[in-house]
């Protein structure tokens, strides 16, 4: 149920027919607009048919596991194929929301010890760069 507030007016609208309830704000108005909704659920057939065709939190994972393994794998491949694999030296980790450096001989060594190190909490499709073999002391 998404709830809003739109000047002193409090909102929320069915997800299956949009029918929009609406209460001045006040106490307890998230309170007073789940029981309007609640109420509309029970008094709309063709919404609550909706609502309990929906697919479970695990059916929605099963359908989505498939491409998270496939891009994890995809990710396993380029650090295992990276053109600086092999070379002992500094790498730049990158993930989506995040970034360390270390001292590594591959990619997914760099990866690795950037993961272990637990510096951020997690990494999403973290990829690596070879910075070089010797870092100035400033850059």
């Amino acid at each position: 149920m998404d709830y809003g507030r739109v000047g002193n007016n409090e909102v929320t609208a069915c997800p299956y027919c949009d029918q929009l309830f609406t209460v001045k704000t006040g106490e307890d108005n998230l309170g007073v607009l789940m029981k309007l909704h609640d109420e509309h659920m029970a008094s709309s057939a063709p919404c609550r048919e909706a609502r309990d065709n929906q697919p479970s939190l695990d059916e929605l994972f099963a359908a989505m596991r498939p491409g998270f393994q496939a891009a994890a794998e995809e990710d396993r491949k380029r650090l295992d194929t990276h053109p600086d694999n092999g070379r002992n030296g500094y790498w730049r980790v990158i993930g989506i929301r995040h970034e360390a450096t270390t001292r590594a001989d591959s990619a997914r060594q760099a990866v690795e010890k950037c993961v272990a190190a637990d510096a951020v909490g997690s990494w999403e499709s973290p990829g690596a760069v070879f910075l070089g073999e010797e870092l100035p002391d400033v850059f």
